[in-house]
């Protein structure tokens, strides 16, 4: 169950844009730097004068009320924000905060995912918006997310369902937000509710299709499973959805995975172990259950 085995893979290596994606690479390097000691979870991040200017109109922000300048909140506000409700402001605040501007935590975010071994990716800004052209695989994303899951911060943040800002010096009383990813909440929208789904991300653009990455766990089996740009379809009202793509998409992926495979245990408590010699092997000796 920790092989890294890929059991399932399509088009795996063709580059797409990994939208809003993106900001579990931006999440991954704030937990990266309360590790490192350079910043604290609990750490209070003044807001940038003029945050809104950062982001474009009618994209995802902090829900009630966007981001305020000079407005202080905790980093772990943010990366809430970040992950349960694709909150585009809290991106830019939590790269202000690590590095000092966006462009020094866009260089690190690029120096840091060729290190991970992620060759065919490329980010353009901290968020994903399409304000900035970035490149992925699903092979790149999945290596982001089985890194960042080695977080406990990461992961518990990644599974949270909903979460509500405390008051600040400068917003009172805003509500509740609850997670787009449906797989994991059933509060919202019953039908893609998975209880194997221990975590997750959604996203949908127009532009870039919907995606979603999802760790699931059974039967004794972890998976971490991505899938980007999948189409997504509406009813004639134009609004409404009749095809998520993303969601149906990673039902029947994890379907797939738990029912094709399962762990197989070949030594138990009490058996006994020997070893015997190998002439003109790849290795010299071989062990044997008895």
């Amino acid at each position: 169950k920790t092989t890294g085995q890929i059991l399932y893979a399509q088009n795996e290596h063709d580059a797409l844009p990994p939208a809003s994606v993106t900001k579990i690479m931006t999440v991954l390097l704030t937990m990266e730097a309360i590790d490192s000691g350079r910043i604290a979870l609990d750490d209070v991040v003044t807001v940038t004068e003029g945050i809104q200017s950062y982001v474009p109109m009618g994209v995802n922000k902090v829900q009630s009320e966007s981001l305020k300048s000079n407005e202080q909140l905790k980093v772990k506000d943010l990366l809430y924000a970040l992950l349960l409700i694709n909150a585009n402001d809290a991106a830019v605040a939590l790269a202000h905060h690590v590095s000092g501007t966006t462009d020094a935590f866009l260089e690190l975010m690029n120096a840091r995912v060729k290190q991970m071994g992620c060759a065919n990716t490329q980010f353009g800004n901290v968020s994903g918006l399409y304000t900035a052209e970035s490149s992925s695989t699903a092979r790149d994303m999945a290596i982001i997310v089985k890194t960042a899951i080695q977080n406990e911060n990461f992961k518990e943040i990644f599974g949270a369902k909903s979460y509500t800002i405390p008051d600040t010096n400068l917003v009172q009383g805003r509500k509740e937000f609850k997670t787009q990813n449906y797989m994991i909440d059933d509060s919202t929208l019953q039908t893609f509710y998975d209880d194997r789904v221990t975590g997750g991300f959604a996203s949908y653009y127009e532009s870039y299709g919907a995606s979603i990455v999802c760790t699931a766990e059974s039967k004794n089996m972890n998976y971490v499973a991505v899938i980007l740009g999948a189409t997504r379809t509406f009813a004639e009202n134009g609004w409404q959805p009749d095809i998520y793509g993303n969601f149906e998409e990673m039902s029947d992926l994890l379907d797939y995975a738990f029912s094709s495979f399962k762990v197989n245990r070949i030594i138990y408590d009490g058996m006994a172990l020997s070893s015997f010699k190998v002439n003109g092997g790849e290795c010299n000796v071989v062990g044997e259950a008895k």
